[in-house]
């Protein structure tokens, strides 16, 4: 429950002290029970830590439970959850190699994951839990096949993880993350079908992406990950359509989601600033952006990054005054703001003439810049724009 909330901290709380009990447990009984729960608790716990950042925690963790998980298949030989086990661990710690950098030592966990999670699916094929592992262990042994040399490996990991989901889609239609995972293996496909130049397939791909991912983002409206792979497929497919030359078809599909979509301010947003991030739209256009960014604030009118997409959503639309009014609003709740509210400050202030406060806005976001690692591109690109903008005062005579 407190890691589907957020509250990081109070779950690894609550993982801490449920694995401390286990422990006692199979100390006392080693039942393949008690173990297989302990084994998970080391999941969540790894997954914890790799999504605050600390992988290298992380992976011990994972290669705690993965010898943890090779003791229960010894004892246990005929128990296929203790199997389940071993293979599950095996794909979270190429998981996290991945995230390290070191994609060559997860690529054999990964093919071990899958070898074994292929035998338990033929030996009980309607255990779920089994083949949704399985698809997701494909799609991740895919993103690391993507390359110069291994192209049609990936395109192979793909086609299998979105079959796997097929066939639980048709079997739990009930259940929508089978649904979700669908659409994210068909994605995956037709990133590769654009790379191979094939955009009629990509487009065809993408379209059912966006009407499985639709359907389970409309139904749970609270989980904002739904929208943002939306978002990823509506906007890949306006870009595919206007490579192709058919601009009006973009338009029109981005149209179709302002208007399909108001119950999901997440992706309003989010198809908003991937319309104004840049000074040209590449789909769509900044008048669309706006409305999209207005039916998000409506929304949700305490976010402060809703609000700072509709500031710059209007700097687009040259409505400066409403963009410094929209700007200081997710600056207040950006408790100061960060160094996007800031530079399109200080570019809006340079618009409307007052050249002092744009340098005093274009300084303070300098401030805000990180001091130490790499600054995303995004917030590069940003920095030069504002740059090119906003003159340094002339020397005095």
């Amino acid at each position: 429950m407190y890691r589907n909330t957020g509250r990081a901290e109070k779950a690894r709380e609550a993982y801490c002290r449920a694995g401390e009990i286990l422990e006692k447990l199979i100390s006392i009984c080693p039942d393949p029970n008690y173990q297989s729960d302990f084994i998970n608790v080391c999941v969540n716990q790894a997954g914890l830590l790799r999504d605050a950042g600390h992988l290298q925690e992380a992976k011990k963790t994972h290669e705690r439970a993965i010898l943890l998980a090779k003791k229960s298949v010894t004892d246990h030989p005929l128990v296929p959850d203790s199997q389940f086990d071993l293979a599950q661990q095996e794909h979270e710690l190429g998981v996290t190699l991945v995230r390290m950098g070191r994609s060559s030592e997860a690529e054999p966990l990964f093919q071990q994951s899958i070898d074994s999670l292929n035998k338990l699916v033929k030996l009980l094929p309607r255990k779920q839990i089994y083949k949704k592992e399985l698809g997701l262990c494909w799609i991740d042994f895919g993103l690391i096949q993507e390359g110069p040399n291994k192209e049609k490996e990936a395109e192979g990991a793909f086609a299998k993880a979105a079959c796997t989901f097929d066939e639980l889609v048709r079997d739990f239609p009930s259940i929508l993350e089978f649904q979700a995972e669908l659409a994210s293996s068909l994605y995956h496909q037709a990133r590769l079908s654009d790379k191979k130049g094939d955009r009629q397939r990509a487009c065809r791909l993408l379209k059912r992406a966006i009407d499985l991912q639709s359907s389970v983002a409309h139904k749970n409206p609270s989980k904002p990950e739904y929208s943002r792979f939306l978002c990823l497929e509506y906007w890949f497919l306006a870009k595919l359509f206007v490579d192709e030359g058919k601009a009006d078809l973009a338009e029109s599909l981005l149209q179709e989601a302002k208007e399909n979509c108001n119950d999901l301010p997440e992706l309003l947003n989010d198809l908003a600033w991937s319309i104004v991030h840049e000074p040209r739209a590449l789909a769509g256009n900044f008048d669309l952006a706006l409305q999209m960014a207005r039916q998000a604030v409506d929304k949700n009118p305490n976010n402060g990054n809703f609000w700072n997409t509709l500031g710059v959503a209007q700097y687009r639309m040259k409505e400066w005054q409403a963009a410094i009014t929209a700007l200081e609003k997710a600056r207040a709740l950006h408790s100061g703001g960060d160094a996007c509210d800031l530079l399109f400050l200080a570019m809006a202030h340079w618009q409307l003439g007052n050249q002092e406060q744009a340098r005093q806005w274009q300084q303070k976001a300098l401030d805000a810049l990180p001091k130490t690692g790499p600054i995303n591109q995004e917030l590069m690109l940003f920095q030069q724009e504002a740059a090119g903008l906003i003159k340094p005062p002339s020397p005095l005579p």
